[in-house]
């Protein structure tokens, strides 16, 4: 029964994946801009967990609908999204 209930749990918590977004802006000489600013440690700004099989695609879509829910600023957001460590 133990090793049932553990295999459950496991398989649980493996069932979703984690990835890390920079958020930022793409502008007219092509480079991407992050808003994180140039002297920071990391560009990775936001993060989204996502259900199995779901993966890269998805992480970017949730994140600029995150970031460009609100388009007050007039400004659109861009994601670039990899698998959390």
């Amino acid at each position: 029964m133990k090793k049932l209930l553990l295999l459950s749990i496991l398989l649980i918590v493996g069932c979703a994946r984690e990835y890390e977004c920079d958020v930022g802006t793409i502008e007219d000489d092509g480079k991407f801009y992050s808003i994180a600013g140039s002297g920071t440690d990391t560009q990775l700004q936001a993060s989204t967990t996502l259900d199995w099989p779901d993966g890269e695609k998805e992480a970017k879509e949730q994140c600029e609908a995150a970031y460009n829910d609100n388009d007050s600023t007039g400004t659109y957001f861009h994601c670039i999204c990899e698998k959390a460590n």
